[in-house]
């Protein structure tokens, strides 16, 4: 068998023959011109045994640099620092050469050779036009620059990061004069770089400041994920406080080097000296563990936020196929219908008229509770034909109302959609969204305020609600924490809260249920929530969620944060989360700036310093500015010297004008955008017991929309039980035997039923003077109530109150 053919190289061949291109030898990897790298102080101690040992032993290379690394250590120490002068020496050889060394083409500044793939690589990552404008320099920048060749030359040996970090202690320690300079010199660039960036055009494949375009594509997505920095020991911040010192004194130590000086330096310290940064790492874990809380709290949001929108995602899918199916299931019948008809009109010689269509369409789509029902000439509703005529009948089947959805008879008032005298989307029952942003619009508008009211029963709600249809207006109903856990049961559990959120959240629904049979519009709210009361909040808001999920509308209309014991910064941020959060699904939140004194439901803020009741338009205009940013959907309850609590009339020392500063201050900040009242906020009124009547008509000019109540409603509901026992007493003592015999029964006086009306009349006359204050009445336009039908009187069992 014949071998292969190979390539021989012609030794005998001249220079210049066509065959040398097949024989091409491959530069070196180094080029041998370059500078030879400076070697540590083992390696020359090495060098200077490796002959005398490579003559004498026959063992492995590896093992004798093994051996001779032992032997370096074994030394003694004059001799190491002879070595390792040697080794510095030879670094700065090293440098001093590469200083003036000049690569060929195709090797680096170290003398390395670039292969083709390498050449290509660094052309790929251009990242900037080599003609376009310097960027500026901070005055940090501009520092470092000047201290670099002097920090490298007192310590020649110390890294690029060392001599930053040398650069970035020193930089601190600058006086106010020097820092000042540095900063005009940055201005000075700043200048600089903002004139050649005008007269800049960046070429082809590069954006305006002179970046590729090819990278921008590639670079990956910020996802702004917040840090937690870890906590920190004492030891850190004992290095932190005395870096500096030991860092004048030894400027030819590396920072590797001074740690362990330090680190000695603290060991030697007592107890007592080591107490103060004890102290200081001690406030690092409380920062760290509040940090690591918050972060936790806000993935928890977003992750909700995901799974959200993951959700809506999975029902339009549903939504849209449910609307296929459904006009299928139209055409199939339409059809079938046809022929029907066809077949009549043949047999019968009549057309079938309109309104036998439509009821056959209608008993078609009546079973598909969960699709859009159709909306015809002809009305299919079990309302009367007075309530049509009151207002047009809702038709949606998602915003159904509680007595459409449960059944209940529902008619007149309560089967209207709108009113005369208010926006159309306001409808009697719990108003949320746009429609509670338009009641709230009106009210400011038309220079009135909504009472609102806390309640902690179902009787102080009816209260509420017969009081609203008497005086013809919309009311606010609000819990509180405490309220909401008496609702539920002072008996129940309420770890996490538990109980408060199960109170609120069947006060909501009895609300909810019986507004609509009241024929007035409510808002439910809750009151003040601290920040150890947020996990209450958060009950309410996922309960609302799963609300919104079913019908088209939060649970609850708005919910109040009061982080007015916190700081400013503190304050607007965690409102602005959570104000992302309700907007979705049409909550509105309320807000707290400035501290209202007094003392509610558990909250003492009798002490409070005079000039913490007054809030700053300054302040006002900064919150106004961040919670615009993500929904117009809050109201700020600024502070004005409002005290809870009942005082005497006079005692109360309100400045409502701050209210009216704060408008023209932030219609001023706003410009031409400022809405044509020039009133952007709505306020809300805490604290208002007591305070004179004109204060309060103040106020409403200046912007306020909502006025709590909860003192006044207190002493009304008791005022009512008390006068009632006086009337009764003699009748109150004993089941059997008062002044009409000693035998007669006292059933129907003690009956809870009758105290307890008493009370919700007397509540009911009170808060007819606060519908009044407020200039709320006749605000519906639906005239007086009529008189209710098959009511329990006297001669049934009933006492006349």
């Amino acid at each position: 068998m014949r071998p292969p053919k190979t390539k021989k190289r012609n030794n005998n061949s001249n220079n210049g023959s066509s065959r040398d291109h097949y024989y091409f030898k491959k530069p070196p990897s180094i080029d041998p011109n370059a500078p030879k790298p400076s070697c540590s102080a083992l390696e020359l101690y090495t060098q200077s045994l490796l002959p005398q040992g490579s003559a004498t032993t026959t063992t492995t290379r590896k093992r004798q640099i093994k051996h001779y690394k032992d032997m370096f250590e074994s030394l003694p120490t004059q001799e190491q620092d002879f070595w390792h002068m040697a080794s510095y020496k030879d670094k700065s050889r090293y440098l001093s050469q590469l200083s003036t060394y000049v690569p060929p083409l195709g090797y680096d500044a170290r003398g390395h050779f670039m292969s083709k793939s390498f050449h290509r690589l660094v052309q790929e990552r251009t990242k900037r036009d080599c003609n376009a404008p310097k960027r500026a320099a901070t005055p940090f920048s501009l520092f470092a620059h000047q201290m670099a060749p002097v920090l490298a030359k007192e310590c020649a040996a110390a890294s690029g990061n060392s001599v930053t970090t040398q650069a970035c202690i020193l930089y601190k320690a600058l006086d106010d004069v020097e820092m000042a300079r540095l900063k005009e010199l940055s201005n000075l660039d700043v200048e600089r770089y903002n004139k050649e960036m005008e007269e800049y055009l960046p070429p082809p494949g590069f954006t305006m400041y002179g970046k590729k375009e090819s990278l921008l594509l590639k670079k990956k997505p910020n996802n702004n994920k917040k840090r937690v920095y870890h906590p920190r020991p004492a030891l850190y911040f004992y290095k932190y406080a005395h870096v500096l010192n030991y860092f004048d004194k030894n400027r030819h130590l590396t920072e590797r080097e001074m740690n362990p000086i330090l680190k000695e330096k603290w060991l030697e310290l007592s107890q007592e000296e080591k107490m103060p940064y004890y102290e200081i790492a001690e406030q690092d874990r409380v920062r760290f563990e509040f940090e690591k809380e918050q972060l936790k709290r806000l993935q928890e949001i977003e992750q909700q936020q995901q799974q959200q929108q993951q959700q809506e995602e999975k029902e339009d899918l549903e939504y849209l196929q449910k609307q296929e199916d459904l006009e299928e299931d139209i055409l199939r019948h339409l059809s079938k219908s046809n022929q029907s008809h066809t077949q009549q009109q043949q047999g019968r010689g009549t057309n079938c008229g309109p309104q036998e269509f439509y009821t056959s369409l209608a008993t078609f789509l009546d079973p598909m509770q969960d699709q859009q029902q159709l909306q015809t000439p002809l009305a299919f509703s079990r309302r009367s034909s007075d309530a049509r005529a009151l207002g047009t009948v809702r038709s949606s089947s998602l915003l159904k109302g509680m007595s459409e959805e449960l059944d209940i008879p529902c008619e007149d008032e309560c089967a209207m959609t709108s009113y005369p005298d208010l926006p159309k989307s306001v409808h009697p029952g719990v108003l949320s969204g746009q429609a509670m942003v338009d009641l709230l619009n009106h009210a400011k508008e038309n220079g009135y305020a909504i009472p609102a009211v806390n309640c902690v029963s179902s009787s102080g709600i009816n209260a509420c609600l017969e009081a609203a249809r008497k005086n013809d207006a919309p009311i606010i109903i609000q819990f509180s924490s405490g309220g909401s856990q008496f609702y539920a049961g002072k008996d129940l559990d309420n770890s996490n809260y538990s109980a408060a959120i199960a109170g609120a959240i069947s006060g909501a629904f009895h609300v909810r249920t019986l507004a609509e049979q009241y024929g007035v519009p409510v808002i439910l709210h809750t009151d003040h929530c601290a920040k150890k009361l947020l996990p209450w909040v958060d009950g309410l808001v996922s309960a609302s969620e799963r609300y919104y999920e079913k019908h088209g509308e939060p649970l609850f209309s708005s919910h109040m944060i009061d982080l007015s014991e916190e700081p400013i910064e503190e304050n607007i941020e965690i409102c602005k989360s959570y104000l992302e959060r309700m907007s979705k699904v049409g909550i509105l939140l309320e807000m707290e700036l400035g501290i209202t004194g007094g003392e509610e439901d558990g909250v003492d803020n009798t002490d409070t310093p005079l000039e913490d009741l007054y809030s700053k338009p300054e302040e006002i205009y900064q919150v106004y500015e961040e919670l615009s940013k993500i929904s117009p959907m809050f109201t700020v309850a600024a502070a004005f010297g409002n005290v809870h609590g009942v005082y005497s009339p006079g005692n109360v020392k309100l400045e409502p004008e701050i209210l009216n500063k704060a408008q023209a201050y932030i219609s001023e900040k706003l410009g031409s955008e400022a809405p044509e009242d020039k009133k952007p906020v709505m306020f809300v009124f805490h604290g208002g017991s007591g305070s004179d009547i004109s204060d309060i008509r103040k106020a409403i000019d200046y912007g306020v929309i909502k006025m709590n109540i909860d003192t006044d409603t207190q002493w009304s509901y008791w005022e009512g039980i008390k006068n009632f026992e006086a009337k009764y007493h003699d009748y109150l003592q004993g089941q059997i035997g008062n002044p009409d015999g000693p035998e007669k029964p006292n059933k129907k006086y003690y009956d809870p039923r009758e105290c307890m009306r008493a009370a919700e009349i007397n509540t009911v006359a009170r808060l007819g003077k606060c519908f009044s204050d407020l200039k709320c009445q006749g605000i519906l336009g639906l005239g007086e109530k009529k008189a209710a039908g098959n009511v329990f009187g006297p001669a049934l069992g009933g006492l006349p109150i």
